[in-house]
């Protein structure tokens, strides 16, 4: 049997070291680490849906909190918000919504409809039609104006002092 002339060498220590190293760190050097994994906790991970809802929660923040809850969270955890679902008012992550499907079916279709380019009051209309039939909502006061309504009055504001 033909031996390798491989197998008999010896690296020294340090080059295996750093090749592990190299080994280890080369899929965040490249981009293709699982930096979700950094991003929420192991509990947000329960399903598709509620992976997508926590994202959909972290990049839309104003807009959640603008929105109610109808699966009964209100009375029973308190929560004012679809935001406190999913995101407490210390910053952390609630777990809540990793199990509630009406939580995470609500955070989609208000980011959905939000890429079509609803305002904030539009889709609050669109939630409470859709999900009011599930039972009552959190306390969560109405939309009192749209919140791209008032970037553009801010905007025109700020426009005309400068003038």
């Amino acid at each position: 049997m033909k031996k390798s002339r491989f197998i008999n060498k010896k690296l020294p220590l340090g080059a295996v070291v750093s090749l592990l190293l190299a080994l280890a760190l080369a899929p965040a050097a490249l981009g293709c680490a699982r930096s979700s994994s950094a991003e929420f906790p192991s509990f947000v991970y329960t399903s598709s849906t509620s992976l997508s809802a926590y994202k959909v929660a972290v990049a839309n923040q104003d807009v959640l909190s603008s929105l109610p809850c109808y699966c009964g969270c209100g009375p029973s955890l308190e929560h004012k918000n679809l935001k406190e679902c999913f995101i407490k008012a210390d910053g952390s992550f609630d777990d809540h919504a990793a199990t509630c499907d009406l939580c995470g079916k609500e955070a989609v279709d208000a980011a959905r409809w939000l890429k079509e380019g609803k305002s904030v009051k539009q889709i609050r209309e669109l939630i409470d039609a859709k999900y009011s039939v599930f039972g009552n909502p959190t306390d969560t006061p109405p939309v009192s104006h749209n919140i791209g309504e008032a970037n553009a009055l801010a905007f025109l504001l700020e426009m005309s002092a400068e003038q």
